[in-house]
Protein backbone atom coordinates (compact mmCIF):
# COMPACT_ATOMS: atom_id res chain seq x y z
CA UNK A 1 0.00 0.00 0.00
CA UNK A 2 1.21 3.31 -0.93
CA UNK A 3 1.81 6.15 2.03
CA UNK A 4 0.84 9.58 1.52
CA UNK A 5 2.74 11.98 3.34
CA UNK A 6 0.33 14.90 4.11
CA UNK A 7 2.04 18.06 4.66
CA UNK A 8 1.50 19.41 8.52
CA UNK A 9 -0.06 22.77 7.45
CA UNK A 10 -2.33 21.03 5.05
CA UNK A 11 -3.47 19.20 8.23
CA UNK A 12 -4.25 22.09 10.04
CA UNK A 13 -6.46 23.87 7.69
CA UNK A 14 -8.32 20.49 6.89
CA UNK A 15 -8.83 19.93 10.37
CA UNK A 16 -9.68 23.88 10.34
CA UNK A 17 -12.65 23.20 7.20
CA UNK A 18 -13.89 19.99 8.78
CA UNK A 19 -14.58 21.64 11.98
CA UNK A 20 -16.46 24.24 11.06
CA UNK A 21 -18.46 22.84 8.08
CA UNK A 22 -18.13 18.87 8.02
CA UNK A 23 -16.45 16.43 5.28
CA UNK A 24 -17.59 17.28 1.97
CA UNK A 25 -16.79 20.94 1.70
CA UNK A 26 -16.39 22.67 -1.07
CA UNK A 27 -12.59 24.82 -0.54
CA UNK A 28 -12.22 27.65 -2.46
CA UNK A 29 -8.36 28.76 -2.99
CA UNK A 30 -9.60 32.36 -4.27
CA UNK A 31 -6.59 33.27 -5.85
CA UNK A 32 -3.95 30.70 -6.71
CA UNK A 33 -1.49 33.32 -6.99
CA UNK A 34 -2.05 35.09 -3.62
CA UNK A 35 -2.47 31.62 -1.59
CA UNK A 36 0.95 30.37 -3.29
CA UNK A 37 3.21 33.80 -3.45
CA UNK A 38 6.44 32.82 -3.91
CA UNK A 39 5.63 30.19 -6.79
CA UNK A 40 6.77 30.46 -9.80
CA UNK A 41 3.32 29.68 -12.15
CA UNK A 42 5.39 29.07 -14.78
CA UNK A 43 7.19 26.61 -13.23
CA UNK A 44 6.30 22.67 -14.31
CA UNK A 45 7.82 22.19 -10.99
CA UNK A 46 6.60 24.42 -8.82
CA UNK A 47 2.82 23.63 -10.66
CA UNK A 48 3.03 20.37 -9.57
CA UNK A 49 3.71 21.16 -6.02
CA UNK A 50 0.27 23.75 -6.23
CA UNK A 51 -1.52 20.88 -7.74
CA UNK A 52 -0.34 18.01 -5.26
CA UNK A 53 -1.48 20.22 -2.24
CA UNK A 54 -5.17 20.54 -3.83
CA UNK A 55 -5.35 16.94 -4.57
CA UNK A 56 -4.31 16.25 -0.67
CA UNK A 57 -6.57 19.22 0.46
CA UNK A 58 -9.70 16.91 -1.24
CA UNK A 59 -8.28 13.57 0.02
CA UNK A 60 -8.56 15.26 3.57
CA UNK A 61 -11.70 16.91 3.44
CA UNK A 62 -13.55 14.79 1.24
CA UNK A 63 -14.54 17.10 -0.83
CA UNK A 64 -14.34 19.55 -3.86
CA UNK A 65 -11.26 22.42 -4.23
CA UNK A 66 -11.80 25.11 -6.64
CA UNK A 67 -8.83 27.25 -7.58
CA UNK A 68 -9.43 30.51 -8.60
CA UNK A 69 -7.54 31.93 -11.18
CA UNK A 70 -6.72 34.24 -14.09
CA UNK A 71 -5.78 34.02 -17.84
CA UNK A 72 -3.06 36.04 -19.22
CA UNK A 73 -3.53 39.34 -20.99
CA UNK A 74 -4.58 37.14 -24.22
CA UNK A 75 -7.53 35.49 -23.03
CA UNK A 76 -7.47 32.94 -26.01
CA UNK A 77 -4.58 31.17 -24.81
CA UNK A 78 -6.34 30.03 -21.54
CA UNK A 79 -4.97 30.03 -17.78
CA UNK A 80 -1.88 32.11 -17.24
CA UNK A 81 1.31 29.77 -15.95
CA UNK A 82 2.27 26.52 -16.91
CA UNK A 83 -0.07 24.10 -18.84
CA UNK A 84 0.04 21.41 -16.53
CA UNK A 85 -2.70 23.30 -14.42
CA UNK A 86 -5.62 23.20 -17.18
CA UNK A 87 -4.71 19.39 -18.07
CA UNK A 88 -4.77 18.46 -14.36
CA UNK A 89 -7.98 19.58 -13.70
CA UNK A 90 -11.34 17.77 -13.48
CA UNK A 91 -13.11 20.45 -14.84
CA UNK A 92 -12.49 24.19 -15.35
CA UNK A 93 -15.39 27.24 -15.53
CA UNK A 94 -14.29 30.41 -17.69
CA UNK A 95 -15.93 33.95 -16.04
CA UNK A 96 -15.76 36.37 -18.50
CA UNK A 97 -17.21 40.36 -18.89
CA UNK A 98 -17.65 42.43 -21.89
CA UNK A 99 -19.28 45.82 -20.68
CA UNK A 100 -22.52 44.34 -18.92
CA UNK A 101 -22.41 41.49 -19.94
CA UNK A 102 -21.38 38.45 -18.08
CA UNK A 103 -20.94 34.89 -19.48
CA UNK A 104 -19.63 31.22 -17.64
CA UNK A 105 -18.47 28.20 -20.11
CA UNK A 106 -17.44 25.12 -19.46
CA UNK A 107 -13.82 25.48 -21.07
CA UNK A 108 -13.27 21.43 -19.75
CA UNK A 109 -15.39 18.69 -18.39
CA UNK A 110 -13.42 15.99 -17.76
CA UNK A 111 -16.38 13.39 -18.13
CA UNK A 112 -19.08 15.52 -20.18
CA UNK A 113 -19.80 18.38 -22.88
CA UNK A 114 -17.69 21.19 -22.95
CA UNK A 115 -18.07 24.70 -24.69
CA UNK A 116 -21.22 25.41 -23.05
CA UNK A 117 -21.50 29.26 -22.43
CA UNK A 118 -24.62 30.57 -20.18
CA UNK A 119 -24.94 34.39 -19.80
CA UNK A 120 -25.51 35.59 -16.47
CA UNK A 121 -26.31 38.86 -14.26
CA UNK A 122 -25.53 40.42 -11.16
CA UNK A 123 -29.01 41.04 -8.87
CA UNK A 124 -28.11 43.02 -5.81
CA UNK A 125 -30.53 41.45 -2.61
CA UNK A 126 -30.47 43.14 1.00
CA UNK A 127 -28.97 41.34 3.82
CA UNK A 128 -29.91 41.63 7.24
CA UNK A 129 -27.93 45.07 9.11
CA UNK A 130 -24.84 44.77 10.62
CA UNK A 131 -23.94 45.82 14.57
CA UNK A 132 -24.21 49.21 14.11
CA UNK A 133 -27.53 49.34 11.78
CA UNK A 134 -25.95 49.80 8.67
CA UNK A 135 -27.42 48.30 5.76
CA UNK A 136 -25.49 45.09 3.94
CA UNK A 137 -26.10 43.95 0.32
CA UNK A 138 -24.37 41.58 -1.63
CA UNK A 139 -24.79 39.90 -4.87
CA UNK A 140 -26.98 36.64 -6.12
CA UNK A 141 -25.83 35.27 -10.02
CA UNK A 142 -29.12 34.95 -11.97
CA UNK A 143 -29.81 33.53 -15.49
CA UNK A 144 -29.62 36.53 -18.20
CA UNK A 145 -32.13 35.45 -21.02
CA UNK A 146 -32.35 38.61 -22.39
CA UNK A 147 -32.82 38.75 -25.85
CA UNK A 148 -29.77 40.54 -26.52
CA UNK A 149 -27.91 37.91 -24.59
CA UNK A 150 -29.18 34.76 -26.28
CA UNK A 151 -28.32 36.51 -29.57
CA UNK A 152 -24.88 37.43 -28.08
CA UNK A 153 -24.23 33.52 -27.20
CA UNK A 154 -24.66 32.76 -30.78
CA UNK A 155 -21.78 34.69 -31.82
CA UNK A 156 -17.77 33.36 -31.72
CA UNK A 157 -16.14 34.12 -28.62
CA UNK A 158 -12.62 35.26 -28.59
CA UNK A 159 -9.73 35.26 -31.34
CA UNK A 160 -9.45 31.74 -31.46
CA UNK A 161 -13.43 31.08 -32.10
CA UNK A 162 -13.28 33.47 -34.80
CA UNK A 163 -9.93 32.22 -36.26
CA UNK A 164 -11.35 28.32 -36.39
CA UNK A 165 -14.53 29.38 -38.17
CA UNK A 166 -13.22 31.42 -40.82
CA UNK A 167 -11.05 28.42 -41.79
CA UNK A 168 -13.79 26.26 -40.84
CA UNK A 169 -15.54 28.05 -43.15
CA UNK A 170 -12.92 27.95 -46.04
CA UNK A 171 -12.80 24.29 -45.81
CA UNK A 172 -16.19 24.02 -46.48
CA UNK A 173 -16.28 26.08 -49.37
CA UNK A 174 -13.12 23.44 -50.72
CA UNK A 175 -14.88 20.35 -49.53
CA UNK A 176 -16.80 17.67 -52.20
CA UNK A 177 -18.55 15.93 -49.00
CA UNK A 178 -22.15 16.47 -49.20
CA UNK A 179 -24.74 16.02 -46.74
CA UNK A 180 -23.42 13.71 -44.40
CA UNK A 181 -24.39 12.67 -41.02
CA UNK A 182 -27.72 14.11 -41.84
CA UNK A 183 -26.83 17.39 -43.00
CA UNK A 184 -29.41 18.85 -45.86
CA UNK A 185 -28.03 16.96 -49.20
CA UNK A 186 -26.76 19.81 -50.74
CA UNK A 187 -24.80 21.41 -47.41
CA UNK A 188 -20.75 20.58 -47.54
CA UNK A 189 -19.50 18.60 -44.76
CA UNK A 190 -15.90 18.34 -43.42
CA UNK A 191 -14.77 15.51 -41.15
CA UNK A 192 -13.97 16.73 -37.74
CA UNK A 193 -10.44 15.35 -37.66
CA UNK A 194 -9.74 16.53 -40.51
CA UNK A 195 -10.82 20.49 -39.51
CA UNK A 196 -8.64 19.76 -36.28
CA UNK A 197 -5.64 19.43 -38.31
CA UNK A 198 -6.32 21.84 -41.24
CA UNK A 199 -7.26 24.81 -38.57
CA UNK A 200 -4.74 23.65 -35.74
CA UNK A 201 -1.45 25.38 -37.50
CA UNK A 202 -3.51 29.18 -38.05
CA UNK A 203 -4.13 29.36 -34.19
CA UNK A 204 -1.05 31.72 -32.76
CA UNK A 205 -0.40 29.62 -29.21
CA UNK A 206 2.26 27.07 -28.71
CA UNK A 207 2.62 24.44 -31.41
CA UNK A 208 2.11 21.58 -28.57
CA UNK A 209 -1.20 22.77 -27.56
CA UNK A 210 -2.76 24.18 -31.32
CA UNK A 211 -4.91 20.81 -31.92
CA UNK A 212 -5.91 21.35 -28.34
CA UNK A 213 -6.73 25.10 -28.47
CA UNK A 214 -8.48 24.02 -31.78
CA UNK A 215 -11.14 21.44 -30.63
CA UNK A 216 -11.76 23.53 -27.48
CA UNK A 217 -12.82 26.58 -30.67
CA UNK A 218 -14.74 23.90 -32.33
CA UNK A 219 -16.74 22.81 -29.06
CA UNK A 220 -17.73 26.23 -28.12
CA UNK A 221 -18.98 27.37 -31.72
CA UNK A 222 -20.76 23.77 -31.77
CA UNK A 223 -22.37 24.26 -27.82
CA UNK A 224 -23.54 27.93 -29.48
CA UNK A 225 -25.39 27.14 -32.17
CA UNK A 226 -22.84 28.54 -34.75
CA UNK A 227 -21.62 25.17 -36.08
CA UNK A 228 -23.60 21.79 -36.16
CA UNK A 229 -21.30 18.17 -34.87
CA UNK A 230 -22.95 15.01 -35.87
CA UNK A 231 -21.56 11.77 -36.16
CA UNK A 232 -18.13 13.07 -36.95
CA UNK A 233 -18.72 15.70 -39.47
CA UNK A 234 -18.86 19.47 -39.00
CA UNK A 235 -21.34 21.66 -41.18
CA UNK A 236 -22.83 25.29 -40.84
CA UNK A 237 -26.58 25.18 -39.70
Amino acid sequence: MTRIHFAPARRLLAAAILAAVGAGAVVFIDTLNRAAPLADENSSRDMGEILEGAKQLQALTGGLVVLIHHTGKNADRGLRGHSSLFAAMDAAVEVSRDGDCREWRVSKAKDGQDGEAFPFRLEVVQLPPDEDGEPVTSCVVRRDESPENATRSRLPKGGNQKVVLDALGDLLRKSADRGKAGAPPQRPCVETEAAVDAIAPRLTVEPLRRKERARHALTGLVAAGVVTCREGWLWLP
